[in-house]
């Protein structure tokens, strides 16, 4: 009996960690898709001297990205949860060893909560 409730609560452990990993996320997607329509409005969506058609193709990419990862993260899918982690925690790396520190702390520390949230729920730590 009791070890039925230990496991019991542990898998609510586990997918609370899950769910709140998702939200991490989904807020560090929400961010991330605001930096680019303000970079986007501000060169009046010439990204990088590309078309602003690319615009077009991007928005909703990143749209769905900030949408969907959080839905795969949510429902659990670990080995997609463990990718995700890898890919923030570089993502971090590389922010924190720019030149100018002090501009990139923010994303940077934006990044590393999200990178170790996303481990927590990958690996239950």
């Amino acid at each position: 009996m009791s070890s039925e409730r230990e496991a019991a609560a542990s898998e609510e452990a586990r997918t609370r960690k899950y769910r709140q990993a998702a939200i991490v996320y989904f807020g560090y997607g929400v961010l991330y898709l605001a930096r680019v329509v303000a970079m986007g409005e501000r060169s009046g969506w010439n990204l990088h001297g590309y078309s602003p058609i690319y615009a077009w193709i991007l928005l909703p990419v990143g749209l769905a990205i900030t949408i969907g990862f959080p839905i795969l993260i949510w429902r659990g899918v670990r080995w997609f949860t463990v990718a995700l982690a890898v890919v923030v925690f570089i993502r971090a790396v590389y922010l924190f060893v720019q030149a100018n520190v002090a501009f990139f702390l923010g994303p940077f520390l934006v990044a590393a909560v999200t990178a170790w949230m996303l481990a927590r729920a990958a690996w239950d730590l």
